[in-house]
């Protein structure tokens, strides 16, 4: 018996969204509460009262989660919960990568705005989880390391056989990978003039 406005977005689509809650009505599944409350909360305004309470969990990562709270905030604070989009996450994600941002960082900023998603659904305070459907980007943990001429090379030389150091020696100075030379052949080898012959 009571007058409830929603603010939905284009007319197909409010048409929708009011035999959707005519149904819940009859059903007695409406609360007009759970509404106001996920029309009034913006993005900022989740991320700012989550971040409160996991102050109280401790300090543990609370450097970082300052950090992407004020990165989100300053990227997407502005919209509504439900106005946020996968889509809109994903031109982020499209962006940070063409600006050179390593995917482990681009993963590790999703996690936390997806956790944050995660509580806000818990509290009702929205439906979906826009960073859900986000597929994390492959990671290549490899790193390229290089022997530093000096300490390094003499802390090695101190702690190998002479015999087994020779050929990591051969290896710093020639470049060689190790199946070229362990299967390097004599008949490759010119000692006068100093040069091996690689296929």
């Amino acid at each position: 018996g009571q007058e409830h406005r929603e603010k939905v977005g284009p007319k197909s689509l409010a048409r929708k969204r009011y035999e959707q809650r005519k149904t819940e009505v009859r059903q007695n599944k409406f609360e007009p509460e759970a509404v106001t409350r996920r029309a009034t909360w913006t993005v900022a305004k989740m991320l700012a009262h989550f971040r409160e309470q996991r102050k109280i969990l401790g300090p543990k990562n609370q450097y970082n989660d300052q950090l992407y709270v004020d990165q989100w905030t300053e990227q997407f604070g502005k919209y509504q919960l439900d106005q946020l989009k996968s889509a809109h996450i994903e031109e982020w994600r499209r962006k940070r990568t063409q600006e050179g941002l390593k995917p482990a960082s681009i993963n590790h900023a999703l996690d936390y705005l997806r956790a944050y998603f995660n509580l806000a659904i818990k509290d009702g305070l929205c439906k979906e989880n826009p960073v859900a459907k986000i597929k994390r980007l492959k990671v290549n943990n490899l790193r390229k390391r290089f022997l530093s001429q000096g300490d390094e090379y003499e802390r090695l030389k101190a702690a190998m056989e002479p015999e087994e150091f020779d050929i990591v020696d051969f290896a710093l100075h020639t470049g060689l990978r190790q199946t070229e030379q362990f299967k390097l052949e004599w008949s490759r080898v010119d000692l006068a003039r100093k040069l091996i012959l690689i296929h």
